[in-house]
């Protein structure tokens, strides 16, 4: 794992290394938003379960719409509620992250005026859908992992900071298929108001 402004535990949990990684960033008072964390992680074959807006460019006007306008109750969502193995998203098992809703994007076939922007949960392959769901199966596959460090204003919509601190990282990301990831104790905005988002991206394999 790489880690942008951080040299303190590696061995730490990511709420104490949060912890560091704003306390520091606090004394630099850096440029934002910025890249902090940045890593690898494999997702395992997996079911994406979730409701789709807007395909076409349309979709980037749909951000503007709250989750509970868009129909998804991420409070009392089946999903949520639901009894699923959390466990089998991640090939490292961390449920925090597998319990996070995501915020799926693609530009289809590789078209950057096509959007799509979908709503909803991975889970584990062969999950049954419930009705008023789509769904999309995903291979094993690596992910870039980038944690972006701002206020709320500026942590949405800047998935190219990531691609380039992967590709910094020789990490080559896949931008047909990108999301943000909304894990509730990154989220969290610290005493200046700032906040961490997750930015994720499927990683094109390396040519041997």
């Amino acid at each position: 794992m790489s880690t942008s402004d951080y040299a303190g535990n590696p061995g730490a949990s990511s709420t104490l290394r949060l912890a560091e990684v704003t306390e520091k960033l606090e004394k630099k008072r850096p440029t934002l938003p910025m890249v902090v964390n940045s890593y690898k992680q494999t997702l395992n074959a997996t079911r994406f379960i979730g409701k789709r807006y807007l395909s076409g460019p349309a979709a980037w006007d749909d951000f503007d719409v709250s989750w509970d306008e868009k129909g998804f109750d991420f409070n009392n969502d089946y999903l949520a509620r639901s009894n699923i193995d959390f466990t089998k998203v991640y090939k490292d098992g961390n449920t925090q992250d597998a319990r996070s809703i995501i915020g799926l994007m693609r530009h289809v076939d590789q078209d950057l005026s096509k959007f799509e922007y979908w709503l909803g949960f991975f889970t584990p392959e062969n999950t049954p859908v419930p009705e008023g769901y789509e769904f999309i199966d995903f291979p094993e596959t690596d992910i870039g992992v980038c944690w972006i460090y701002g206020q709320e204003t500026e942590v949405f919509g800047v998935e190219h900071l990531a691609f380039a601190k992967l590709k910094e990282e020789d990490l080559e990301p896949n931008n047909e298929w990108f999301f943000e990831r909304y894990v509730s104790h990154r989220e969290s905005m610290d005493k200046n108001k700032f906040r961490i988002m997750d930015i994720c991206c499927t990683i094109k394999p390396k040519v041997e």
